[in-house]
């Protein structure tokens, strides 16, 4: 609305005002906030908490410069760069107040550890993302199928995808019975951007909103996430290697899930590397399936979110009873 777009703080912060204004009549050990963008709790004047926390889900400032990059419209990539100047404010007048900060990402875990005093080291933890380990699944890796899974109204998913079939795909039309399959949510509002970039294409196929996503999983041998830009975990990524395919990524793709290029997944960056990478999971099954069991074994060890949580609200319990007892 027209406050966010002319507030001095991010509009994601200034349409959550209302949480000034909400009525709490408890007294509470911690308050966690979802995202720098919910700090305005912190101002109500009913809220009364020993600790306050921050899951801090993206490095929203790069977020907001990538999706400037990658807009076509000027007025949206100003739009976004506005918002990212404001971002950065904002995280610099919060995150040092923060008594804890909660990470879902490795690297930017990493990049905060290493631009900080070891005294702020303490504040700084890695929380992983909800993931589903019922998710856990074994995929045939039996077909010259690849996969890409993701949301089809995002900027950079479609920079991500232009990139893949315009660069990589026409480098795998050799493969016998390649094809590349698409699954994503387009809103239930169709997707002609899609449309007319596969349309040249009958070995590229499309399924928009699709309830359930296993057959695809299924009926693949590779997972690509070709992303050029974004910041934070790609849970694609992660989801991907829990239901059973061997993934090839860029950088970006596999950024902040903590996973090793060469042992959980294969590294690409450029069109030539992206190719040959997926040319060689779909030319050795059992390569494909030792690379699917090293990345299972390492999301079932790193994203068990209750084994984590338990130990962190741990110390938060701890910290508050200390805090009582000197007060």
């Amino acid at each position: 609305g027209v406050y966010g777009l002319f507030s001095i703080k991010p509009g994601q912060t200034a349409i959550r005002s209302d949480l000034r204004s909400v009525k709490l009549e408890e007294q509470y050990d911690a308050v966690l906030m979802q995202t720098e963008f919910a700090t305005d709790i912190l101002f109500n004047k009913t809220l009364k908490y020993r600790m306050a926390i921050i899951r801090v889900e993206n490095d929203e400032y790069a977020y907001y410069i990538q999706t400037a990059k990658a807009e076509r419209s000027w007025l949206w990539k100003l739009y976004f760069l506005q918002e990212a100047a404001r971002i950065r404010h904002h995280i610099a007048r919060v995150f040092p107040a923060m008594d804890m900060l909660w990470f879902i990402s490795h690297d930017e875990l990493a990049r905060y550890k290493q631009n900080h005093d070891p005294h702020d080291l303490q504040r700084a933890a890695f929380v992983p993302s909800a993931i589903n380990l019922r998710l856990l699944d074994e995929s045939p890796l039996d077909s010259s199928q690849v996969l890409f899974v993701g949301n089809l109204w995002t900027s950079l998913n479609r920079q991500a995808l232009e990139w893949y079939i315009q660069n990589v795909h026409c480098r795998l039309t050799d493969v016998s019975g390649y094809k590349f399959v698409i699954a994503g949510s387009a809103r239930g509002q169709g997707c002609e951007w899609l449309n007319n970039l596969i349309k040249p294409f009958t070995n590229i196929t499309s399924h928009l909103d699709a309830e359930d996503l296993s057959p695809f999983y299924k009926a693949s041998s590779a997972f690509v996430n070709p992303m050029r830009g974004g910041s934070g975990v790609k849970l694609k990524t992660v989801e991907a290697m829990l239901r059973g395919l061997p993934v090839v990524s860029t950088r970006v793709g596999a950024e902040g899930i903590g996973a090793i290029d060469g042992i959980h997944y294969k590294l690409a960056d450029t069109p030539s590397e992206f190719a040959a990478r997926i040319r060689e999971f779909l030319g050795d099954r059992k390569i494909a399936m030792e690379f699917v069991k090293r990345a299972q074994a390492f999301i079932v060890d790193q994203y068990d979110q209750t084994k984590v949580l338990e130990s962190l609200l741990g110390e938060v319990c701890d910290h508050c009873h200390s805090r009582k007892a000197m007060s």
